[in-house]
């Protein structure tokens, strides 16, 4: 029995009645912003929380604790592989399934994704645990962070079946329209992070070990209070009652193979992206922990900053999803246009605000008469950097489109070939600009990612990639801006 068959051109089923978080009905701007709007509350709330560990870290602890948690962030990184990719096939297969209007689905997705989660969570918790020291020795981790380093990531590791959950949960409210829940649930457990960070860090003196165990507390409360409202949802989609019990479908080996597929490609960008991240992290940490901790303070700073962009686009990519299930490649075709508008105009507001106030934001971080160097060279930095967000901007709208469409495995091509070019740029231009060569990088990267994804869009062979009927092949308009 063939599982996924194709919708037959003009069709005469009607679309299912409106629901809460159909993103198929109304107009494409109007709908992407307010969906975008509780997704971007949650993640800059998200951000303020990660900021407030940062700032907690460094200035009760010291640049040498900000400098073993900043440095732990790849190897952190690399073990979200795995939850990162399935989230993204969960969140495809979802939104495809809800906007066609195979909605009773949707609860064998949810119990299929925790089981696969539980198992899997718990091999990345050993390995995570087991390889930290050896990972660490090869980031050439300065001798003076390496103990704090193991320790944060030991504390990570042992509760990432949380911060897995957290994953899944986040994407299937998001692929079901609903961006407002993870919101409410997202701030309850950061709220609980700060106050945790206070408590362990300033009252208990505990340093890392103390903010890492707060994170994980933290993630295990955001679970606990959204899992139970999202059972309740998916109860409510398939008819039943809303109720936990109800929430629950069968476990289902053709949807998880579909799913690993999807979250396969998906990892497969993950992979790259971290070996790119361990690599630059490398470079790094050879001109030793004061730069180490610059650059910490000024991720934490362009994250934050960068926020709206990577909203927009998530937004877009379950906005896509929905749609090319509903066979609406014309809002597809709109909503990319906003988007890219959208994302336009947020780099150049950053672009300004970096490189007028990029000191005084380090500065949060950082004790100006104890650290000084930091704040000069993070805010350096950071400036050198503003030029390469309006390549990245486009990139990520791009492949927001083709991730929501399912053409995952173009997306990890098209990341492959920028990572290529970033580390190509790092090392070529390091005797020359030091540090600073990790900005230049990042310009070539973002620059040959958004060309290579903009020319998959607009081949248009992306609509051959739909996991439902939504997409006719005979639908052969392509996209552009």
């Amino acid at each position: 029995m063939q599982l996924f068959k194709r919708r037959q051109r003009g069709a005469t089923s009607a679309h299912p009645p409106y629901v809460p978080g159909d993103l198929t009905t109304g107009p494409p701007g109007r709908t992407l912003f307010f969906f975008m709007i509780p997704i971007l509350i949650g993640n800059i709330f998200q951000q303020c929380y990660n900021l407030a560990d940062t700032i907690i870290v460094g200035q009760f602890v010291g640049a040498g604790a900000l400098a073993a948690v900043g440095g732990a962030g790849p190897i952190f990184y690399m073990g979200t592989i795995v939850s990162s990719g399935f989230s993204v096939g969960v969140a495809i297969v979802t939104g495809q399934f809800f906007g066609e209007g195979r909605r009773r689905e949707i609860k064998d997705i949810f119990s299929t994704a925790v089981l696969f989660t539980l198992t899997a969570s718990v091999l990345i918790s050993v390995l995570g645990v087991f390889f930290t020291p050896a990972l660490l020795r090869f980031l050439n981790t300065p001798e003076d962070v390496f103990a704090d380093s193991v320790t944060y990531l030991t504390i990570i590791f042992i509760g990432f079946l949380f911060i897995f959950l957290a994953n899944i949960g986040g994407s299937l409210f998001n692929a079901l329209g609903d961006s407002k829940t993870p919101l409410y649930c997202m701030a309850a457990g950061g709220l609980l992070n700060i106050l945790l960070n206070l408590w362990f860090v300033v009252g208990f003196g505990w340093g890392v070990f103390g903010v890492a165990l707060a994170t994980v507390i933290g993630q295990a409360f955001t679970c606990a209070i959204g899992f139970p409202l999202l059972m309740r949802r998916i109860a409510r989609l398939g008819g039943g009652q809303p109720s936990l019990r109800h929430g629950f479908g069968r476990f289902r080996a053709d949807l998880l193979g579909l799913i690993v597929k999807l979250g396969a490609s998906s990892a497969l960008q993950g992979i790259v992206l971290s070996v790119s991240g361990l690599l630059i992290q490398g470079i790094i940490n050879s001109f030793g922990s004061l730069y180490m901790a610059a650059y910490t303070s000024a991720q934490k700073i362009e994250l934050f900053l960068t926020l709206p962009i990577y909203n927009l686009h998530n937004a877009l990519s379950n906005y896509s999803a929905q749609n090319i299930g509903a066979g609406r490649l014309d809002r597809v075709k709109q909503g990319y246009r906003v988007s890219i508008l959208w994302s336009m105009a947020f780099c150049a507001a950053m672009a300004v605000i970096l490189f007028l106030f990029g000191g005084n934001l380090i500065g949060i971080f950082i004790k100006a008469e104890s650290d000084g160097a930091v704040i000069q060279v993070g805010a350096q930095y950071l400036r050198m950097l503003c030029i390469a967000y309006f390549p990245m901007s486009f990139m990520f709208m791009s492949e927001g489109l083709l991730r929501g469409a399912g053409d995952v495995l173009a997306v990890s091509f098209i990341t492959a070939g920028g990572m290529l070019f970033r580390m190509i740029a790092a090392y070529s231009f390091a005797s020359l600009l030091g540090f600073y060569t990790v900005a230049v990088a990042y310009f070539f990267s973002y620059t040959s990612e958004s060309i290579l994804a903009y020319i998959r869009v607009r081949s248009g062979r992306w609509r051959e990639k739909a996991v439902t009927g939504g997409v006719s092949s005979e639908d052969k308009e392509g996209i552009h801006p």
